[in-house]
């Protein structure tokens, strides 16, 4: 299961406010990460965001660990809050869910 693990303010530039947020899931596959892989590409689709989101994910295949790194760069027009945050934090955790979900389902039959 995906957990959220922090989220910082980072470093104010001249037009944007950057959030990031960070991931980490623990006891995946590699085929289950090549599945995730692929469909994190998806997810600024997914929310139809008016923000700049940017995915970045680094999987330790010895460990079974990965971890995302999800930027969100916001116009000085709109002040993040908390609430804000937190809502991009939930959308990520279900939109990861899901596919994971989706994955052990299309694979389930292949198992065994």
């Amino acid at each position: 299961m995906i957990r959220n693990i922090s989220y910082e303010l980072l470093d104010k530039t001249k037009l944007t406010t950057d959030i990031l947020l960070r991931f980490r899931d623990i006891g995946i596959n590699k085929k289950q990460y090549d599945f995730i892989e692929d469909r994190l590409e998806n997810f600024n689709l997914d929310i139809n965001s008016e923000y700049s989101i940017v995915l970045n994910s680094n999987y330790d295949e010895s460990k079974e660990k990965l971890l995302i790194k999800l930027s969100i760069s916001i116009p000085n027009l709109h002040k993040p809050d908390l609430k804000q945050i937190n809502d991009y934090s939930y959308r990520f955790i279900n939109f990861y869910e899901m596919n994971i979900k989706l994955f052990n389902s299309k694979n389930k039959g292949r198992d065994q």
